[in-house]
């Protein structure tokens, strides 16, 4: 009686992953979007309960102020002196000073500190533009077919469920399903696009970002840190420079000078590291696997020949060719969304089911009397 109850309500709170899209697009769509709203919370998390800014001056009763002002307006740093040793033991990376002899001031300002959230949080929507697309143009039309073609064995169940799936491949338009397959290729096409945007994004905000941080990558890399700090200190300092202008009591104006402490860049110049490295890896991903989607939408007798190895097992080039209208596009990229969410015996039995019926009666030794189809000759 437990058996059965159980059995009724199981489907309640399990349900089978219906696989629509390639490993690079969820790459890119979901896990991207998931790492960047952990970094969101990481660098969010120091901004409310924490410190992000902490300045020192010899004016004790406007440090708060002045701690808010130049997290507002930024910091500044003297390109001359971004490494400065300090007597043999203390090294401050991305001191603000007075200019060396001899060589002329450069400050370096920075001022996006309180955008960084904002700005990955508008990069993380961006990452899921594609995938939200590919939900609205799909309908959710696998999830429907296949959410009860869990089971790797042959079930009353499947029977019922293998009948729908001949129904919708041969009862649809071709039209429909190639349709089907442009669209998702327009959306691996977005993937690409969204990338090149948010780096040029990140480029704008962080200035020059991916060719001024290549250095602080580079040392990362090479487990070299302390050559890490000194680079990302161009970009993310730990310590800086901060002007401070107050109205005195006569109405003159009051110039404050403090040193302040940024134990946020702590977290921000990893964190970045990280991100630095991650786009140009998605877009190489997104770009080749693209260039391989192009290959394969042009060519039949490669959708053909991917129908012969979808089968696992050695097939007749005729039979591949039945089954997949001659490598029509739509029928190809359909057949790929059931081969990817099938176990193999169950796939091999729809595909029996699509051969014309007149065919049905030859067995596979009448087929391989004919061009024989075998993945050892790829």
């Amino acid at each position: 009686m437990l058996d059965q109850i159980i059995k009724k309500i199981s489907p309640l709170w399990h349900s089978k992953d219906v696989r629509t899209t390639s490993f690079i697009f969820k790459l890119i769509t979901k896990y991207t979007v998931n790492m960047f709203i952990l970094f969101i919370i990481l660098i969010s998390g120091r901004h409310l309960f924490g410190h992000p800014i902490q300045c020192f001056s010899s004016d004790k009763v406007w440090i708060a102020a002045m701690e808010l002002k130049c997290w507002i307006d930024g910091v500044f740093l003297d390109e001359n002196m971004i490494e400065r040793e300090i007597g043999k033991e203390n090294i401050y990376y991305g001191v603000g000073s007075l200019p060396m002899k001899g060589k002329q001031t450069k400050f370096l300002t920075f001022g996006f500190y309180q955008w960084i959230v904002p700005l990955l949080l508008f990069q993380t929507l961006c990452m899921y533009i594609p995938r939200a697309l590919w939900h609205i143009y799909e309908k959710g039309t696998m999830m429907k077919l296949l959410n009860k073609t869990s089971s790797p064995v042959f079930t009353d169940d499947w029977d019922k469920q293998r009948k729908q799936l001949v129904a919708y491949i041969k009862e649809v338009k071709l039209s429909y399903h190639r349709q089907y397959a442009l669209k998702y290729l327009f959306c691996e096409f977005l993937t690409i696009i969204v990338i090149l945007i948010n780096m040029l994004l990140l480029n704008v905000v962080i200035k020059n970002f991916f060719n001024v941080y290549q250095p602080a990558v580079s040392s990362l890399i090479a487990g070299n840190y302390t050559q890490f700090n000194r680079d990302s200190s161009r970009l993310f300092p730990v310590q800086a420079k901060c002007n401070f202008q107050v109205f005195g009591p006569s109405g003159g104006i009051q110039n404050h000078d403090s040193l302040c402490i940024l134990p946020q860049n702590v977290i921000n110049n990893k964190i970045f590291s990280i991100i630095y490295v991650w786009f140009i890896l998605i877009l190489l991903c997104a770009i080749f696997h693209f260039i391989y989607l192009i290959v394969v939408y042009s060519f039949k007798k490669l959708r053909v020949f991917q129908v012969g190895r979808m089968m696992e097992r050695d097939v007749t080039l005729g039979k591949c060719k039945e089954i997949s209208k001659n490598g029509d596009l739509g029928l190809w990229f359909t057949l790929s969304l059931f081969r990817h969410n099938l176990s193999p015996i169950c796939f091999q039995s729809l595909c029996n089911d699509l051969v014309p019926s007149s065919k049905k009666s030859r067995s596979f030794e009448e087929y391989d009397n004919e061009s024989i189809y075998m993945r050892e000759a790829a």
